[in-house]
This record gives structure tokens, sequence and C-alpha cells, in this order.
């Protein structure tokens, strides 16, 4: 039944005739798709989405923003911020945005990407000197409120292991004054759990009070060269975007939206401006979800979950201290270097259990950190040497643009299996930074055909990891070939294959053997009319390993229709069909959804999934969005495990959110 409703709903809008004006969160649901569809893991944050929304919001000024500051904004390269630079030093300051499409060199597809994320601001006329007064609110207020309901029970309520109601709720507060002032309050509760405030977290942030630039208390995070010392809690390495990503580009102190529940400082943070040394110092005391072993008080893990639903998993909640402080400083030498220094302390109130001979059994750590970004163009050499307990961590590489039309980038990380790694999230495959050694290459060219992004990854674990006993080894390739034969139609190939050394049980012990992925995805988006756009996509997943000779493979297969019927309504709907072997040649999804959520979905088995969601202006300072979705898998009696378990082969789910501006 409910595949017939939404066949119907195809039928009826692919005949509609109607403008529309184009979605304006378009740019950072690009952003973020090109990011996670190589990411195999359902674990995605929103604090990416938060962050472009934030620089949405808080657009940078073209008019005084340098070179590094530039490259804090997705897709925009040392050579694309040069260009600009290059453009105001002798064509004078920014009138408008669109003097973008003034830039030799600059394409329109890259002005359509970064254009959201700049403004023009302070500038004079050339004839008087006189500035030109923009009007600005003096108060602006963000209200946003989510709640999510699963219509299946899954089994941790129907044996009342779950203390609290099935909804996810959320409501985000955040506010500007007079434009240097900015706070912040978030609350959160997750399905099963039995507060609405289970999680909490708050701002407030002041800029340009002179000699301080920045300065923040409550809730924040701190980002400092490449990651390795301190990052964002989830950090983006490898994606179709083979070029750009290698290079973070951090943006010191920003206060914290997201909802991690603990992956963050909790306390005070100021940046400060000292003849162009720029001196960031902080302190933060927060509690953390633990296990303690109940004999020897030692911390045998760190759960970051956040879920507190059962009796078990509220035992765990704030059972622990972790006491940090430390201070950081930059120094930009014009546009071409930017050194920093940094040093940082974590204390936590219990020591840890040693579980292997590279594990810390101490309670504090020690964090130094070195970090520069050269630009010298064509080249920009960007790296960072970290060490923490006298264990040292590198990152060293270089980005090539000779032309707008072809970009390379090299890479080598080197993290010791005994590098403890607290807060940070440097480029790497397994997401940890410790225990890896790799070199990347990344190319992106724009030839006749298209553009051509691939990249080869060679790593190397030195000593055990999760899926291996021993130390082990893997490398990964990708080729991803974008094209535009029409104006209308964009068409794409997508080839991926890794390599990897896992372990297997055998009668007699666990042996190491070659594990193969390989993935093909063929795409086309065409653009209907201006109110439609439709994306179709074909994806094959073919899994081998070893000796064994054991192949599973799989394929998916989806439809997207986004349709705009009016400027106050905005539709998207997608319907997948998958069917893989089993859960070995699983395929990730990447998919649409309510502004703020990030969903990557991993789909296995034999079934379909489709979802529908509206986005509705009422008046212009109030939206309400809707998202129904709905997961069928054929031939099984229940899905997922333990608590979690739903009777049946049906998942389905709805989401409602309201955001009132003012």
């Amino acid at each position: 039944m409910n595949q017939n409703i939404f066949c119907c709903l195809l039928i009826i809008f692919s005949t509609a005739n109607l403008i529309a004006q184009q979605d304006t969160t378009s740019s950072a649901e690009e952003v973020i798709e090109k990011l996670l569809e190589t990411i195999e893991s359902e674990e995605t944050d929103n604090s990416l989405y938060e962050g472009l929304e934030e620089l949405k919001n808080n657009p940078i000024n073209l008019n005084n923003a340098s070179i590094f500051e530039l490259q804090r904004i997705p897709f925009i390269s040392s050579h694309t911020a040069e260009m600009i630079i290059h453009h105001r030093t002798n064509y004078g300051r920014f009138f408008s945005v669109n003097e973008l499409h003034l830039i030799d060199g600059l394409n329109d597809e890259i002005i359509k990407k970064i254009k959201p994320f700049f403004s023009v601001e302070d500038f004079q006329t050339k004839e008087t000197d006189t500035p030109i007064i923009k009007y600005s609110p003096l108060i602006k207020i963000n209200l946003r409120t989510r709640v999510q309901s699963d219509f299946q029970k899954e089994r941790g309520y129907s044996e009342e292991k779950y203390l609290g109601s099935p909804d996810k709720s959320y409501l985000r507060l955040q506010g500007n004054a007079f434009q240097n002032y900015r706070f912040g309050l978030l609350l959160e509760k997750d399905p099963g759990e039995n507060s609405y405030t289970d999680f909490n977290s708050f701002f407030m942030s002041a800029k340009n009070l002179s000699p301080i630039d920045e300065l923040i208390a409550g809730d924040y995070l701190i980002e400092f060269g490449q990651g390795l010392s301190l990052w964002s809690p989830y950090g983006f390495s490898k994606s179709s975007e083979a070029v750009l990503p290698v290079k973070k580009n951090p943006k010191g102190i920003k206060a914290y939206t997201s909802t991690d529940e603990n992956r963050f400082f909790r306390g005070a943070a100021a940046k400060i401006n000292l003849n162009n040394y720029f001196l960031t110092i902080f302190y933060s005391a927060n509690w953390l979800d633990s296990r303690i072993d109940s004999t020897s008080a030692l911390i045998l893990s760190l759960p970051i979950d956040g879920y507190h639903r059962t009796i078990n998993e509220i035992e765990k909640k704030d059972r622990i201290t972790e006491k940090s402080g430390g201070l950081i400083i930059h120094k930009s030498f014009s546009n071409y270097l930017k050194l920093g220094l940094l040093y940082y302390y974590s204390q936590f109130s219990n020591n840890f259990f040693k579980d292997d001979i590279f594990s810390q059994d101490e309670g504090r750590f020690n964090s130094y950190s070195f970090s520069y970004d050269f630009n010298i163009q064509p080249f920009n050499f960007i790296g960072e040497a970290s060490m923490v307990n006298n264990k040292i961590a590198t990152l060293n590489g270089f980005l090539f643009q000779p032309t707008s039309a072809f970009s390379y980038s090299f890479l080598i990380r080197y993290y010791p299996a005994d590098y403890i790694n607290l807060h940070g999230s440097g480029f790497g495959e397994s997401g940890l930074t410790k225990n890896e050694i790799g070199i990347y290459t990344g190319i992106k060219w724009k030839t006749f055909l298209g553009v051509i992004n691939l990249y080869f990854d060679q790593f190397r674990f030195p000593y055990k990891t999760y899926n291996a006993s021993l130390p082990s080894s893997g490398y990964e390739v990708l080729f991803d070939l974008t094209s535009k034969p029409l104006s209308n139609l964009i068409t794409r190939i997508k080839f991926k294959y890794e390599s990897k050394e896992i372990d297997i049980k055998s009668a007699q012990a666990k042996q190491l053997f070659e594990r193969q992925k390989y993935q093909l995805r063929g795409e086309f988006t065409y653009k209907v009319s201006k109110s439609i756009n439709m994306k179709n996509r074909f994806e094959y997943a073919l899994f081998k390993l070893g000796d064994l000779q054991q192949l599973d493979d799989g394929f998916l297969m989806f439809t997207d229709l986004k349709f705009n019927p009016s400027d106050e309504i905005q539709t998207a709907a997608r319907f997948i069909f998958f069917k893989t072997k089993n859960y070995n040649s699983v395929i990730y999804q990447y998919e649409s959804d309510l502004t703020g959520v990030m969903t990557n979905l991993p789909l296995y088995g034999e079934g379909i999934r489709w979802y529908f969601m509206i986005k509705y202006n009422i008046i212009s300072s109030l939206r309400v969005s809707i998202k129904y979705s709905e997961t069928i898998r054929n031939n099984v009696t229940s899905i997922g495990t333990g608590y979690a378990e739903i009777i049946g082969g049906l998942d389905n789910k709805i989401s409602l959110q309201i955001d009132f501006n003012y």
C-alpha cells in the first residue's frame, strides 16, 4: 500500500510545471555528501552541518579576509584564495559578492558553491571614501526544535529495559546581539532516555573586545593545525573530492553547537591579539561517561555513544572529570606563512586500566604541537608534529595547483601505536590518529571529458587493530569522473577498490587474510525544469576474502526527486531498492534530511527504502519541515540486535522540525 502511494506521488510531481527558488541549504548538502559518501560508518555527527550553517549565518567578509580565512570555505584552495586576494589588490574592494564572476579562472560552478559563505561589508566609495552604512538587525534569534518518533517498538521497550519514551527530541536556541555577541542553548534526548534534558550544552561569546578578538564561555571546541592534537569530534579524510580534504583549515576556538555528548570542552577560552601575534588560552572542566572498575577504580573505557536508556547505561553517566587547559600561539606572515605552537594538558580524576603494552595507565596527558601552512604559489606546504607524553606523531604534505584545471596533493602520516590521541582527528584510514603509517596521493583534473578525481592511499598498521590481531597493511584506490554533457544533465562514474588484511577465525587460530572490496557507481542528475531535479543512481559492491574464495556481492539503485513548487515549499523524495548477500557487501548511502541532520545509512540484505520530505516556509521567519521514512527488509524475522531489535521487517519513522527566526 505504502509503495503504491509513493509511486502516485512521483507521478503527480513529475507532471507538475511550477517555478521554485533553489533550496538555500543545497550548497551545504552538496559539500556534506561529497565528504560522507566514502565513509563506511553510521556514526555521523552534525558538527560538520552546524559548522557550515554557522559560516552561512556569519559569512566571511571578502574585503578583509586573509588567504587562510578564505580557505575555511569548502572547495576553496590556496590557489583560489590567492586569485580572490589578487583581484582585491589590483581592483580595490568588492562592492558585491557577484564581482567574483569578474575574476579570471573562477568558473560559475565554483562561484555558485562558495557565494553563500561570503559577504561584503564596511567598504568605501572610491569617490568620497565615505563609509557606506549597511543595515543589520541588532538582535537575531534562531529557535530550532525537532522530534522524531519510531512507529515500531524495540525490544528494550517491550521488556521495560528502556526507562524513557521512544521519541527523540532536540531543542536549540541561538542568538546574535549587536553583531559581536552570541549565545546558544541546546537540549537533547535520545530514544529510550527518561529526561528531556539528558544532554545539555550552552555557550556565550563576544568578539572585537580589543585586544581580545574572541571570548567564549561555556561549551566550545578548538581546532589547531592538521588535527593531530585538537580538532572537532569527527574529522573527515578521504572523499570523492580527492585533493582539498587533505588539508584541514582550523577555525581556532569556536562555540560548541553539536550533539556529541563527551568530546568537547566546558569552561572558557579567549583569543588575544598582541601586535599580530595571536594568543589563545583556554581552561575546561567537564564530566565524562566512563566504565569504572569497581575494585581498583581504574577507567576501563570512555563510551562516546551518549546513550542513557537502561540502568547500566545510566550508571556510566558522568562518572569521571577531565580538567584541561593550555595555550596556542599563532603568527601569520602576510599571506604566505602561518605558524602555530600549542601546549595543553588533560588531567582525569581516575587513572586508566592498562590493557596492552601501548596503553597509558596514568591519568594526566601533556600535549605539545607545532604546525605550519606555507603558500608559495603554485605550492601550498602543510604539516604538524604533535607530542603526547613523549610520543610523537607527524603529518606533512603539499598541494600543487599550477592552473585552475589541475591540482595535486601528497601527504605522509606517521602515527605511532603508543601515541595517545584525546581530542584530535588527523587524516587517516582508521580515524583513530594512532597506530598508522600512510602515504596519500590525490589528483583533480578538469578535462574535456569532465572533472576527474583520483586518489591512491597506502597504509600500514604496525600493531594490532580491531580487525587484525597482528600488524597489517592495505591500500585504497578511487576514480571519479563527473561530466556535464548537457547544460541540464550531470553524469558521474565512480570506482573504488580497497585491499586490507583482517582476521579470520579458523579451527586452529586466527589468521590474516586479504579482504578486497570493489564498488562501482553510475549516476546521472537531470534538471527537468527550474522546479524539478531528478537523480538516478546504480551501485554495485563486491566483497572477496583472500584464498577462501568467499564472494559476496550486492547492488543498490535509487531515484531521487526534488520538487519546489513555489518559493515557500521545497520537497524531496527517494525510492531505493537494495539487494546484498550479507553485511560484508553493505552499501552506505547519504540521504537528504531535516536541516542540521546527517544520515548515512548502511543498507544490506534485500528490501526497499523510501522517504518523503517537505519544508514549508509558512512566513518569512517560520519554517516547518517533515520527513517520513520507511525501510522494508524481505525474508527477515527481525531488524537490529539486542535491546534495539525490532520484530518483523519494517522500520519506519517520522520527524518534525520547526525553525523560527526573529
